[in-house]
């Protein structure tokens, strides 16, 4: 995981969005020392992910992320109401302020800047159109498979998926195992509801969630590894009626 971290920057802004949400979680539960160090931690990875990759999905997922985490934690929509628009204005101080980082939010307007996105997915719907059902195969999705005569040559040569996790999931699996993916996607948030540390699995899918509709995230290994130990650790007991937290482990 190190070593993808390092050298990709996607997976360092993805895989540091659930270190954020994790180090808050911590901070909101515990005193002293140890909240003090998580909340260093999550405004490390928070500025790290701002500064460093520039990656703008990756912002947009922190952010409904850690409003999520906060949200479940303190049961308030008021609350999250508040962090939501606190957050969304330090955000835009950032993006505002960083100037190559306000070029990429600018640049997502055209053609070139949102990484020809069109042509990937009208490559994704002709498979899907092909094999709605059934899909094409785990891992066979290639936009060069799909691609229209009118497709630049950089879909050609596009070695990804299309850059919308489920449009994928969709092609690959049919339009049925994408209605499975979601249908399990929303087992755990129903399971997190009623578990003790499950605003750490609400966050996570959370910004699985935001991700996905810009990215194939899952496409990246270290974030698929980091994805479901978020979300394992959102799910380790149960809450039993108003009776509080049990330390039963599941």
């Amino acid at each position: 995981m190190a070593g993808g971290l390092l050298f990709h920057r996607l997976k360092f802004a993805h895989v540091s969005a659930l270190v954020c949400a994790a180090a808050l979680m911590v901070a909101l539960r515990c005193g002293g020392g140890i909240r003090k160090f998580a909340l260093a931690s999550a405004m490390i990875a928070g500025i790290s992910i701002a500064v460093f990759p520039y990656a703008r999905a990756a912002i947009v997922a922190l952010i409904c992320g850690v409003v999520a985490v906060y949200g479940c934690e303190r049961r308030s929509l008021v609350r999250a109401a508040v962090a939501t628009i606190v957050l969304v204005c330090l955000g835009g101080i950032v993006v505002g302020s960083v100037a190559p980082l306000r070029h990429r939010f600018v640049s997502a307007l055209t053609e070139q800047g949102n990484g020809q996105r069109e042509h990937l997915l009208r490559a994704a719907f002709r498979a899907i159109d092909q094999h709605p059902w059934t899909g094409i195969g785990l891992g066979q999705f290639r936009p060069s498979k799909f691609a229209g005569v009118d497709a630049p040559k950089e879909i050609i040569d596009h070695p990804g998926k299309a850059h919308n996790q489920l449009v994928s999931i969709a092609a690959e699996v049919g339009v049925g195992g994408a209605i499975v993916f979601l249908v399990m996607l929303g087992s755990l948030l129903r399971r997190a509801w009623k578990t003790s540390y499950g605003s750490m699995t609400m966050g996570a899918v959370c910004i699985f969630a935001v991700l996905s509709t810009t990215h194939d995230p899952l496409f990246h290994a270290p974030f698929s590894m980091a994805l479901v130990l978020a979300i394992g650790l959102g799910l380790r007991d149960q809450r039993v009626g108003d009776s509080g937290p049990t330390s039963t482990p599941t």
